[in-house]
């Protein structure tokens, strides 16, 4: 199962917070047949991210990454897809969790302007709990 990453917000919350919750499929979500579900396509195809906005995101991005030779390090080459602000809503990445080499990338904001960042790629680690999580202020 691929990385998940959480960002959550709930009423109890002050308006600051949020939480994201990423997890990787290997089938569609349920959650990509909601009509609220925002549906993006990436850099490949096969398995599925969602994202799970729990609050409000702003500047969401789908990047693409690549290898750079001159600095020996993975670098963003463009950004795929960008919405401006997300609020309670699921977005679905239809793309592939490599075991090598990441080749794409998730970048938000927190609406107090905090940068957040998760690298797609698949997780094999024996105590991950099956989903990245984050609280975003």
């Amino acid at each position: 199962m691929g990385g998940l990453i959480n960002c959550t917000m709930t009423a109890a919350q002050s308006s600051s917070q949020t939480t994201v919750t990423i997890r990787g499929y290997y089938e569609e979500p349920k959650s990509i047949s909601n009509s609220n579900t925002i549906v993006i396509k990436g850099v490949s195809k096969g398995e599925f991210i969602e994202v799970v906005i729990e609050g409000v995101i702003r500047e969401f991005q789908l990047v693409r990454l690549g290898w750079d030779d001159k600095s020996n390090n993975i670098v963003e080459k463009e950004i795929i897809h960008e919405i401006n602000e997300v609020q309670d809503q699921t977005v679905v990445i239809k793309t592939y969790m490599p075991e090598g080499i990441p080749f794409e990338k998730i970048k938000w904001k927190s609406i107090t302007g905090k940068d957040y960042e998760f690298t797609i790629c698949e997780e094999f680690s024996p105590d991950f709990p099956g989903f990245w999580k984050f609280v975003c202020k």
